[in-house]
């Protein structure tokens, strides 16, 4: 299954730069707004992850990659804050990291 999801980060994901104080790493990931859409698929359960405020960014990316310890995250132009990541385990295997993050300078929803 890691496999799969590597194939999947790295021919289908974008370029992510995690900032750090010891330089920069780029890698493949999936950063993408938590639409409207998905809002009202979201809003009739709470998950095991909570609740999730709105104006965020869903970041799924390899598990090797630790973007807490990141600054800021970079794609496409944008800089992103990471306000969550937790690693999603399938049996003792790292399979990826989930994270949620709020666009740098922007309105953030975590401090309201």
């Amino acid at each position: 299954m890691k496999q799969a999801i590597a194939f999947i980060l790295q021919n289908y994901g974008s370029t992510v730069e995690a900032v750090t104080e010891e330089g920069t790493r780029c890698f493949r990931a999936f950063l993408q707004p938590v639409t409207s859409k998905s809002w009202q698929n979201m809003e009739h359960t709470f998950g095991p992850l909570g609740e999730i405020p709105r104006g965020q960014y869903l970041y799924l990316g390899p598990a090797a990659e630790d973007i807490l310890g990141a600054e800021f995250l970079r794609c496409h132009g944008e800089e992103y804050l990471v306000r969550r990541a937790d690693t999603l385990l399938f049996g003792d295997e790292a399979l990826y990291i989930w994270g949620l993050c709020v666009k740098k300078g922007g309105d953030d929803p975590w401090s309201s």
